[in-house]
């Protein structure tokens, strides 16, 4: 089965750390099968306050919290039932050149 890459859709408020992000997902069927992984977003920046009104966005100091979350978009295709399960994960760059957190965000 082949997955569609994660569509990013836009900002929502959140508490992300300051930095950039990617997401993937697997599917699976509890003790059972699982798909490889998606491929990755692109590298999501990170803005300090995205909903601030003008041309500009300002970024965050490394570390800081952000008023950032992210809204993705997921199109599972040919699925025909079999996998009833999601794994989404989060790549996250704090600093360039650092070794990114992985995170499991979402499991359901």
């Amino acid at each position: 089965m082949l997955l569609t890459t994660p569509l990013f859709c836009g900002f929502v408020e959140g508490s992300l750390k300051a930095g950039l992000v990617q997401y993937a997902y697997m599917l699976y069927r509890k003790h059972s099968k699982w798909t490889n992984m998606s491929p990755i977003t692109k590298l999501i920046p990170l803005p300090k306050n995205p909903y601030k009104t003008g041309k500009s966005i300002e970024g965050a100091k490394l570390g800081k919290e952000t008023t950032c979350g992210i809204k993705l978009k997921i199109n599972i295709e040919d699925n025909e039932n079999f996998f009833d399960r999601i794994l989404l994960y989060r790549i996250h760059y704090i600093q360039t050149g650092q070794i990114p957190t992985v995170e499991l965000i979402v499991d359901k």
